[in-house]
């Protein structure tokens, strides 16, 4: 049995399934031995090759059962319906160039959610205020690629202008861009390599020592209790963030 994550990407306990792109095929059989199913986004052929199928980009996850996908991921709908989702397709669709690639980068830290509101959904925007969800206008797009959630009250990014925007709320540690690798570009965001995936854990693609602000980030953690995992011995890879949907059911 598992139990759906009630607020997106901070699982109650170990997380059990998640979403990612076709980037975290390589890591599938050590994410088994974790316990951990993966569905995979499908590529979406008018983005740019790097970040076809990137999670970040198709997928926003409501809490619970509910996520909102790009019309693209038909195929992960139909994965979702049987594990007993409720997603729904947006009204906007992903296209290639920044700002249509980023209508569901927006990423929900318990009850804020940040985004940049002229180029999000209009579904994400209703589902805030459904939600009672405080809204915090970020000048970055690509919020959710920008952003790891530590705790519903805390994040970690490597963009200033979401770090200014957080910071009127949240707990902010920003660090310096660079030590993340994204083919194609100069380099990644540090949200799209790394995702709690326990009340103590926070897993890495990659390793966190080649991160040029390890014992930083490593000291944020801890003053949360929480531990960072890592997958792989290599540079930290940008593989379009990971969205944990279940867990394992606790034992009462």
């Amino acid at each position: 049995m598992s139990t759906w994550i009630s607020t997106p990407y901070l699982p109650q306990s170990a997380v059990k399934t998640l979403i990612a792109g076709e980037g975290m095929r390589p890591y599938a059989s050590a994410l088994r031995a974790m316990g951990i199913q993966v569905l995979y986004t499908s590529p979406v052929p008018s983005l740019s090759a790097p970040i076809r199928a990137h999670a970040d980009l198709v997928v926003f996850p409501f809490g619970g059962n509910r996520l909102l996908l790009d019309k693209s991921q038909t195929a992960l709908c139909e994965s979702l319906l049987r594990l007993g989702a409720n997603p729904q397709f947006a009204e906007a669709q992903v296209q290639n160039g920044y700002p249509k690639d980023v209508p569901l980068n927006c990423v929900r830290v318990g009850q804020t959610l940040l985004c940049n509101p002229k180029f999000a959904d209009k579904s994400v925007l209703a589902f805030a205020k459904q939600e009672n969800c405080a809204i915090l206008n970020c000048k970055q797009g690509y919020v959710k690629c920008a952003v790891g959630v530590v705790r519903e009250d805390a994040i970690i990014t490597d963009d200033a202008s979401i770090a200014k925007a957080a910071g009127q709320a949240l707990d902010v540690l920003l660090v310096e861009k660079g030590s993340v690798r994204l083919q194609g570009f100069p380099y990644g965001f540090v949200g799209g390599c790394c995702t709690r995936i326990s009340p103590s854990e926070m897993l890495f693609v990659g390793d966190l020592h080649n991160h040029s602000e390890k014992d930083r980030i490593q000291s944020f953690l801890r003053n949360y209790g929480i531990y960072p995992i890592t997958l792989a011995k290599t540079d930290l890879i940008d593989v379009g963030s990971l969205i944990p949907l279940t867990t394992q059911e606790v034992s009462s």
